[in-house]
């Protein structure tokens, strides 16, 4: 909430006075170059004594709302279930254990409780198969125009096979799609375990004690009430813990900032010597100069953003819009620091002086990184070592592996130029990018079971490819800043990638489905499924 006070809670409490903070900033002398990092805030005064009177006086009044609310209401009356039909066609349930328990189960009203099970396919559209199975041996489940489920009906149906659970009911006793999820929820743990009877008997207990269930009774009701209570104290403390995190997450943002910043100033003599004799007829050289052409100018707006960040008051900084410009700081910052690092290595290695072998390892750890890195990616993946991609993936890196001290060797007799070595470097980069993407097709057609659900591991690939490529996560070099619109697929990217990818899936796969499929028509009937 840009521009409201911003009270401690304690202040509303009475617990404690605010007292202005003390204390200096702070100068760092790096390089005869000064950094100031003085960030004091100026705060802003701010009355307590009147909000927390009226937070007492609300807070009163709506304690006395609560207790007149759960004076409301009487006692619902208990029924035993009117039937209970157990259609066990996949042999899973023990009738002995589960009929007496779902007899001994109180209901709200009369219920006939139908247990069905089935066995299928993971990707069956449950609904309209136990619909279709309804339609052909029990009609009677049915309501006179057949569009929906009959009266006074609750069904629980499970696919031991295709790990389906599902919930149906008749209009008099449908509940809300949450609540068909809290019934389907509260046997799949069970039921993961095969645990087939005890699983429907804790759904059914679950349907009993939501179906038809009285508004004063319902959760929802109870947190209404305690937000009645705390509603002035919990929206102070909302707002509090989210401006206390906004503003925890501007001075993470300044301070990194503030060390590539004062980094950057600490080396720019150097950075500019550097630059001065990195040799331009290297097509490697000329590209990085281009960028070097930018540092300045860059440099001069970093320093203005800094010292616009000095002035930001407490109410600006505990906005998500003030941690914004922090954040959008730090990635300028951070982005130069790196950029002054690969023109020493340029230099340096382009240069064949004295420090050469240190750039080239520098230029090197990613690719290095990345081979040491395929096991992982295997493992994460649960590829066979046989399958084509992942016999490409360790057949490659035992070549590369092989042949980097080659490469070094010919580097350091003159051999190879050093133009020559980032030319290998980065088509061995380019190969590695195209066996690890190979590889996430083939694990993602394996793991999905349909084609949304590659689709949805795809997507979660791709936000991961996208992160590694931000300024702050992404490590540069001499390959990186000459062409810094190529990516290249990382060991890290692909496990990271793959591992949210399966936790999409696994979340879509366990929420609940609703729909009857096309051979349902215009059935409308209550109920949903979902995976266990």
């Amino acid at each position: 909430m840009t521009g409201s006070p911003t009270v401690p809670i304690a202040w509303i409490s009475g617990a404690v006075s605010p007292s202005p903070s003390r204390g200096g900033g702070t100068e760092h002398r790096r390089g005869g170059h000064r950094v100031n990092t003085d960030l004091r805030p100026v705060r802003d005064r701010e009355p307590t004594t009147t909000a927390g009177a009226r937070l007492a006086r609300l807070l009163a009044a709506a304690a006395l709302a609560v207790a007149a609310l759960v004076g409301v209401g009487s006692p619902a009356q208990a029924n035993p279930p009117k039937d209970v039909v157990v259609t066990d066609t996949a042999g899973i349930l023990d009738e002995s254990k589960l009929v007496p328990a779902i007899k001994d189960t109180s209901f709200r009203s009369p219920t006939t409780v139908v247990v069905l099970t089935q066995r299928g396919a993971k990707d069956d559209i449950f609904n309209e198969r136990v619909l279709a199975y309804a339609r052909d041996h029990h009609p009677e489940w049915l309501s006179a125009d057949r569009q929906k489920w009959a009266d006074g009906l609750f069904i629980v149906a499970i696919d031991p096979d295709g790990r389906h659970i599902g919930t149906y009911l008749g209009e008099d006793r449908k509940v809300s799609m949450d609540a068909q999820s809290d019934i389907q929820d509260a046997a799949k743990d069970l039921l993961a375990d095969a645990q087939w009877t005890d699983g429907a008997i804790d759904a059914v207990q679950a349907g009993a004690r939501i179906i038809n269930r009285p508004w004063y009774l319902h959760p929802v009701t109870f947190v209404l009430g305690g937000l009645g209570v705390l509603v002035v104290g919990a929206v102070v403390v909302l707002v509090l813990n989210e401006q206390r995190k906004n503003r925890r997450s501007f001075a993470e943002a300044l301070a990194q900032g503030d060390e590539a910043y004062a980094n950057v100033t600490m080396d720019l003599d150097i950075t500019e010597l550097n630059a001065r004799t990195i040799p331009t007829e290297s097509a490697y050289g000329a590209r990085v100069l281009e960028r070097y052409r930018e540092f300045r100018t860059r440099y001069t707006q970093l320093t203005g953003q800094r010292r616009d960040l000095e002035t930001v008051p407490t109410r600006v900084r505990s906005t998500v819009e003030g941690v914004r410009q922090a954040e959008a700081f730090a990635e300028a910052a951070v982005s130069l620091d790196k950029l002054d690092d690969v023109i020493a290595d340029a230099n340096s290695f382009l240069n064949h002086d004295s420090s050469w072998d240190e750039a080239w390892e520098n230029q090197t750890r990613d690719l290095r990184e990345d081979l040491d890195g395929i096991d992982e990616v295997l493992k994460t993946s649960a590829a066979d070592p046989n399958e084509a991609t992942a016999a490409s993936l360790l057949s490659f890196r035992d070549e590369i592996q092989a042949a980097l001290p080659s490469w070094r060797a010919g580097l350091a007799d003159g051999s190879m130029t050093p133009d020559e070595g980032l030319d290998t470097l980065r088509d061995t980069r380019a190969r590695l990018s195209e066996l690890f993407q190979a590889h996430a097709e083939a694990a993602i057609t394996a793991h999905a079971s349909s084609t949304a659900e590659e689709e949805l591991m795809r997507q979660e690939l791709k936000q991961a490819q996208e992160e590694s490529t931000r300024p702050r996560a992404r490590r540069t070099s001499i390959l990186t800043t000459s062409y810094p619109g190529v990516f290249y697929f990382s060991a890290a990217t692909m496990n990271t990638g793959y591992t949210s990818g399966q936790a999409s899936v696994a979340s879509a796969q366990s929420s609940s489905s609703s729909g009857y499929g096309s051979s349902g028509g215009s059935f409308s009937g209550s109920g949903s499924s979902s995976s266990f």
